[in-house]
């Protein structure tokens, strides 16, 4: 099973979590269009990447809790390897806030709740260690993805986006949700 992505992946960095992005992404790229049998929703919050791959034919071994989400890298469809459920849930403290850094950039600040902190501090623990990426999905669309490089302790994190664009589709992701 597949799920549709509408709009962009985006290219984020979490200052907390990695040093550098994820693949870069061109914003004027647009996603391949699903069939819609195989679209499905997927509920806010932060998936663990079990694959990546350059087709969706290397992706093996699929479970039945699982999913492959296409997203775009370099200009290219990769495909992702998911679980059908999040690790840790998208539940903020409180509303997401953006710092300006820059004329052309800003980070944007997330304040997990108590219970998706511990949660995400355990996930992006074990991640580190491994290099692994997370992904995350706003309003039931995949918004970003992630290479772990430390992990979140408490459930402050920092994203800063290197393309300006990013940093805005993912603060408008943000502010179109419900706490």
């Amino acid at each position: 099973m597949r799920i549709k992505m509408k709009g962009m992946f985006l290219s984020c960095c979490l200052a907390t979590a990695c040093a550098g992005a994820g693949p870069d992404v061109t914003a004027q790229n647009e996603p391949k269009q699903l069939e819609a049998e195989n679209q499905a929703t997927l509920t806010d919050g932060v998936y663990s990447i079990r694959q990546i791959a350059e087709s969706e034919g290397e992706i093996v071994d699929i479970q039945a809790d699982e999913l492959v989400v296409p997203a775009l890298s370099y200009e290219e469809t990769v495909y992702l390897l998911i679980g059908k459920t999040p690790d840790v849930l998208f539940n903020l403290k409180q509303p997401a806030t953006k710092t300006t850094i820059n004329k052309d950039n800003f980070s944007i600040h997330l304040k997990f709740d108590d219970e998706s902190s511990e949660k995400l501090f355990l996930l992006t623990k074990d991640l580190a260690e491994i290099g692994g990426y997370i992904a995350n999905v706003i309003g039931g669309e995949l918004v970003s993805y992630h290479r772990i490089q430390e992990e979140i302790p408490d459930g402050v994190v920092k994203v800063t986006c290197c393309d300006p664009s990013a940093c805005e589709r993912l603060m408008e992701a943000l502010d179109g949700r419900k706490l």
